[in-house]
């Protein structure tokens, strides 16, 4: 019987212990989740859901869309092109011009990719060549994609089927950026000549050319005095932009307006050599795009092999 009552007393206190440490941990983790929770309402209160904290020279990226920024998270390019291979990892558009499946999946990307490009949206108006104006907090302008010239639409498939692809570049968004025109007299020596003689400082222009890159995955043999560079440049051929080759200042700036469309230029490979990789490089030219090849600031790469 003196046992009886001593293991019923244990057990009465180990059941009061257990009991008394169940609430314990229920009264702490509640006052945890309302401390969390309420820090997290305090938090929200200093975000603006459309406008961003720190913009520009104040943000991580200093108001550049061709400004490559290492942190934490990775790199923010600048510039991009479409469509992308499979592998997101990967620069490289490959594929046999004669091969219907193989066309139709690159065709599919870029139908995918202009989905948002097919019509005019609420939050958009339709601008012209001679609007000074930019880009209202409520309202951008709409980039009509689905009607740039032939072959670059989906009803030509983009021209993948004639081994001439069209391969999109555009600028990244960047909260309140606007481009800046160089000064007539300051125009860079690198820039192109049918880009000088032209230049209109309201606009933002794409130049395309042959590239060699020191870090290619792809065989390609190195040569010394820009041979290599020559190269890609005589394979990739003739090139068009369409609509044009510059981009004008009224689609700036992006202010996360509803139905924002980011202005592309479609290049148009005319004649590029089959068989044989060609490494492109698009850049952006504007005052305040900063443009280094070693850290692919202010453009764009990609590989194009034609079977």
């Amino acid at each position: 019987m003196l046992l009886s009552y001593t293991v019923l007393r244990v057990i009465h206190e180990e059941v009061g212990l257990g009991v008394k440490i169940f609430v314990f941990y229920v009264i702490f983790y509640l006052f945890l989740a309302g401390f969390w929770s309420g820090m997290l309402i305090v938090f929200y209160q200093t975000l603006d859901e459309h406008e961003p904290s720190y913009k520009l020279e104040s943000s991580r990226i200093t108001g550049s869309p061709g400004r490559v920024t290492t942190n934490m998270w990775g790199c923010c390019l600048g510039m991009g092109y479409r469509p992308h291979p499979e592998d997101a990892s990967s620069d490289f558009i490959w594929y046999n011009h004669t091969d219907t499946e193989q066309v139709n999946k690159w065709v599919k990307r870029m139908d995918k990719f202009l989905k948002g490009y097919s019509k005019e949206g609420p939050s958009t108006k339709t601008c012209d060549a001679g609007q000074s104006e930019t880009a209202h907090k409520n309202e951008a302008c709409f980039f009509d994609a689905a009607n740039i010239a032939s072959p670059c639409n989906s009803q030509n498939g983009y021209g993948f089927s004639q081994g001439k692809p069209c391969i999109v570049v555009k600028l990244n968004r960047i909260y309140g950026w606007v481009p800046k025109g160089y000064e007539q007299d300051k125009l860079p020596s690198d820039m192109p000549e049918n880009i000088k003689s032209n230049y209109d400082p309201t606009k933002v222009y794409i130049s395309c050319n042959g590239s060699v890159s020191l870090t290619s995955p792809h065989p390609t043999l190195l040569q010394n005095d820009g041979a290599e560079e020559a190269s890609d440049r005589d394979n990739m051929g003739d090139i068009e932009y369409l609509p044009n080759q510059s981009i004008a200042s009224y689609y700036f700036p992006f202010q996360n307006q509803k139905n924002y469309m980011s202005p592309l230029v479609f290049i148009h490979f005319l004649s590029p050599v089959k068989n044989q990789i060609v490494q492109v490089r698009c850049r952006a030219w504007a005052a305040n795009i900063q443009y280094n090849t070693k850290d692919n600031l202010g453009s764009t790469q990609f590989s194009l092999l034609i079977d």
